[in-house]
């Protein structure tokens, strides 16, 4: 046996149910549910609504920095000398021929 519960609520919101619930072949209780998925969905489209303007706002930022031609990205030496650097054991971080040998590949 399912678990079943009666709910009160006002004749109007009963009605609206109804014309919610008639055109798509649902009972009041499926009703019910199919609205709580859509709350769900809406609350997720909610979020990622503010992420996107959140990203926005971040591509204004970037794009503004480009335009007026400062730009924090490191030189690409610089960056893989440091990504060496982090990757190595302490004893070696900082040895001036580690810069050397990472730059023998590439030459």
């Amino acid at each position: 046996m399912s678990n079943i519960t009666t709910i009160r609520v006002t004749k109007e919101i009963r009605d609206r149910l109804k014309e919610y619930a008639e055109p798509k072949g649902l009972n009041l209780g499926a009703a019910v549910g199919e609205l709580l998925k859509e709350q769900e969905l809406v609350e997720k489209l909610d979020r990622i609504e503010d992420l996107l303007r959140e990203q926005n706002m971040l591509l204004r930022e970037i794009l503004k920095t480009l335009k007026s031609g400062i730009s924090s990205r490191p030189s690409e030496e610089t960056s893989i000398t440091t990504i060496i650097d982090d990757t190595l054991p302490n004893f070696v971080q900082g040895n001036p021929w580690v810069d050397v040998l990472s730059k023998r590949g590439s030459e």
